[in-house]
């Protein structure tokens, strides 16, 4: 019995019409592996074939921020708002600083109750609390991260404390 049990199986795993399913259903010994999962944004990393764009990009998380950094700096949480993070390369801060007004006016100005709060807006905040700095002979300035920002940035908006790269957060004072 042992035997016409152990070649029937045999047969089975040898059969080119047995898919994998069915092969663990048969088998209890052959588990399937757990989907490797975005430690950022949680997502399943390969839901896909092999270049489905439906898999998740290797580095960058889908609202554009890098989901590993090479200089060891944690990344912001997810989500964040669409538009200031690009690719995990690029970090807009013109982009960032209009988000800052939108949120700042919704919830500061016009006093929007909490069930308004969107996750993105959730993320953002906790971003800006994470990395702004207020120190006593400057204005408060956002430690930015180490990723490109367009040419097209004004120098005026960035100032160096400590050694460090930031923008200004008084700028938003003429708007």
């Amino acid at each position: 019995m042992e035997l016409l049990h152990s070649e029937r199986m045999r047969h089975l795993v040898n059969s080119r019409y047995v898919c994998f399913l069915s092969i663990s259903a048969i088998l209890p010994w052959w588990k399937q592996r757990k989907p490797s999962t975005c430690l950022r944004c949680r997502t399943i990393m390969y839901p896909g074939l092999s270049g489905s764009p439906e898999n998740h990009r290797r580095g960058v998380c889908s609202d554009g921020v890098f989901s590993t950094s090479k200089s060891g700096e944690d990344p912001p949480e997810w989500p964040q708002p669409a538009g200031i993070f690009i690719s995990g390369t690029h970090f807009l801060p013109i982009e960032f600083l209009k988000t800052l007004v939108v949120i700042y006016n919704k919830f500061v100005i016009e006093k929007a109750p909490a069930t308004d709060i969107t996750a993105e807006d959730e993320a953002f905040a906790r971003m800006l609390t994470r990395r702004t700095t207020f120190p006593s002979d400057q204005p408060p300035a956002f430690k930015l991260f180490d990723l490109q920002m367009p040419l097209s940035t004004p120098k005026d908006l960035l100032t160096t404390i400590e050694g460090g790269t930031y923008l200004r957060l008084d700028a938003l004072h003429g708007n």
